[in-house]
């Protein structure tokens, strides 16, 4: 839309602003018949030449001079400020036709009430209809404020609780996945001493039923070749009940290291699958702790946005209801 100029017989210029601005102040007599309108700021015009303003109206003056042209409402001032009586001689421009100064403003009085009875029925419904949704929208902040706990409220505090919580439990997180980490190094370390440990019993169960084969070889091939005594029988009897007692020791032995390892295994594996199934847990709290927080200062936001507004729309609408009803009376 374009915006227009006004400049005055003096030099001053007022504007740009919209036409129904450059109406207004023609119905007010702001703007006289010497001033000139543009709405490029290049090229000037009357204000008689613009249809919209209806500065279609002279005053004929007793020595035969005239005012004008000027819109019919301005008669209005003018008579109440004594400038011209009631009988005072009107001319029309466009068709000539002179009348006197209350019938040609009556008229125009009647249909300018009549349109701002309309307007400010229209307003007062426009301003119900608001002072209705605000109600709505007021309780409706009050609702969903209700639902959100307190310390909420304050955006920017609970912000900050929320960080240091986060930062806490960072640092808690890291702190026993450090814990959990020497904690594994020790299991190995552990692991790996008892796997030398099963290593070195199994060698010496090998070395046991090596040196056992070797006695009892040695003992029948004494016995066949040139016989044995009974006495070098019995050492070797017993000899041999000694490697099997210590044989099935180091089986056994061998066997609770055994059971040892794959305790430490499960130990060592048993933390470490926990921790991480709660720090997944804990990772889930809080991201879904923060989407509904997220999820409240949205709808916080929104309703604080259209509280706003209807409170905006309901100032201009009052303040147009006034300035309607004081034009009125």
């Amino acid at each position: 839309m374009a915006k227009w100029t006004v400049k005055k017989a003096s030099g001053e210029i007022y504007g740009p602003v919209d036409l129904t601005d450059i109406v207004d102040w023609a119905q007010e007599g702001r703007i006289a018949s010497e001033d000139e309108l543009s709405n490029d700021q290049q090229a000037w015009q009357s204000p008689a030449t613009v249809p919209e303003l209806g500065m279609q109206y002279e005053i004929l003056l007793d020595d035969q001079s005239t005012y004008g042209p000027i819109h019919v409402l301005v008669l209005g001032e003018l008579l109440l400020e004594g400038d011209i009586q009631a009988t005072t001689r009107v001319r029309h421009t466009s068709t000539n036709e002179v009348r006197s100064a209350t019938s040609w403003l009556i008229p125009h009085l009647i249909q300018r009430h009549s349109a701002d009875a309309t307007e400010i029925d229209a307003l007062k419904a426009t301003v119900d209809s608001l002072r209705l949704r605000l109600e709505q929208a007021e309780a409706k902040v009050v609702e969903h404020t209700e639902d959100v706990p307190v310390d909420l409220r304050d955006v920017p505090r609970e912000t900050l609780k929320w960080q240091r919580l986060h930062e806490s439990e960072k640092k808690d997180r890291l702190r026993t996945e450090e814990q959990l980490k020497r904690q594994i190094a020790e299991l190995k370390a552990d692991l790996q001493t008892a796997y030398s440990d099963r290593d070195r019993l199994l060698y010496r169960a090998s070395q046991a039923e090596r040196l056992y084969r070797q006695i009892t070889g040695e003992e029948d091939q004494k016995k066949t070749v040139a016989g044995s005594s009974l006495p070098a029988h019995s050492d070797a009897e017993e000899t041999h009940q000694q490697l099997l007692e210590n044989y099935e020791k180091l089986l056994e032995q061998m066997q609770q290291k055994n059971q040892e390892i794959e305790q430490l295994r499960q130990i060592a594996n048993q933390p470490a699958g926990q921790d991480e199934k709660q720090i997944a847990e804990l990772k889930a709290e809080l991201e879904t702790e923060r989407n509904n927080q997220s999820d409240i200062r949205a709808r916080l936001a929104e309703l604080e946005a259209t509280h706003a507004s209807l409170l905006k729309d309901y100032r201009e609408m009052n303040d147009r209801f006034i300035r309607l009803r004081d034009q009125v009376q």
